[in-house]
């Protein structure tokens, strides 16, 4: 288990529209401190699935230290703080994962 847990150092909003348009629009892109390691990535991508029926997540992808996403006028603060509270749920998710694996190891000694 490696222990990259990646922060958010940026969040780069460009101007938005009232209804989104992937194709054209700019995604809202949110820079990491370190690039997530595979299982960060599959972790956060399990949780932005379980979202995707609550909210309307449109294309939230993850490239090197970046992750973007688009959003409209309307809901681009409710969904960016929600994409940043996925970034640390994670991070917190795969350390305290880590911890408890240590912890184990040290108590059959």
């Amino acid at each position: 288990m490696d222990g990259r847990f990646p922060r958010i150092v940026d969040i780069d909003v460009p101007a938005l529209e009232n209804k989104v348009n992937s194709k054209v629009d700019e995604a809202i892109v949110i820079s990491l401190d370190i690039e997530p390691s595979e299982s960060w990535i599959r972790l956060f991508r399990e949780e932005v699935e379980q979202l995707l029926g609550q909210m309307n997540l449109a294309e939230v992808t993850i490239v090197g230290q970046k992750i973007s996403f688009f959003a409209s006028t309307d809901d681009y603060r409710r969904l960016g703080d929600e994409i940043k509270r996925l970034v640390a749920g994670t991070s917190y998710r795969l350390q305290r994962t880590r911890n408890a694996a240590a912890g184990s190891w040290k108590s059959e000694y």
